[in-house]
């Protein structure tokens, strides 16, 4: 049943694309109801898509279904480096992650004055 909701789904936000032909956006105005009316216009060249034309508010709902991809997806990609890590390697923080810090400074600070300096020695 999922399948099923999936593809009408999909058929339904295809019926609703408002094509145009480059010559057609040229010749006259008629369009921009159309775009206000969906949000979205599809500029056509020879049955290639050109480009799209979007109003003001479905770019800001573009980018924002962009930001939330982006954000599930540094989520997970964050679940699985804590999920990869070795069990005797805990996390830490607070004074304890600063230590640590310091004292992985200190053992390759040869390494980073090396990189700072621009040098391969």
């Amino acid at each position: 049943m999922d399948t099923i909701n999936r593809i009408e789904t999909i058929r339904d936000a295809s019926s609703i694309r408002t094509r145009i032909s480059l010559t057609d956006l040229n010749r006259g105005t008629a369009w921009r109801s159309d775009l206000a009316n969906n949000g979205i216009l599809e500029v056509m060249d020879r049955n290639d898509t050109t480009a799209y034309i979007l109003t003001p508010q479905a770019l800001y709902d573009l980018v924002d279904e962009i930001r939330k991809a982006e954000s599930a997806a540094e989520t997970l990609e964050i679940g699985r480096i804590f999920a990869d890590r070795p069990d005797d390697a805990p996390a830490s923080s607070g004074d304890a992650l600063a230590e640590a810090a310091l004292r992985e400074f200190a053992t390759h600070s040869g390494d980073m004055m090396k990189f700072v300096n621009a040098t391969e020695e």
